[in-house]
């Protein structure tokens, strides 16, 4: 269950360094807003198609985590 809690943290954190709320993250990567907002607050997870719209819209990379 942690890698959900890191990549939710991960996506906060880029949400919040675009200066962009979540409305207009989930608007500007074609994600309806309350599958982002349900995520966001640990209600469900997310469909790789939807990760793959919010990781392009915020230009985000998956890198391996230091173990």
């Amino acid at each position: 269950m942690r890698k959900r809690h890191d990549f939710a943290d991960a996506l906060r954190r880029a949400i919040k360094d675009s200066g962009q709320n979540t409305l207009a993250v989930a608007n500007g990567a074609g994600v309806p807003n309350p599958v982002l907002y349900r995520f966001m607050s640990g209600r469900r997870g997310l469909g790789l198609g939807t990760i793959e719209k919010l990781m392009r819209y915020l230009k985000l990379k998956i890198t391996k985590a230091a173990e």
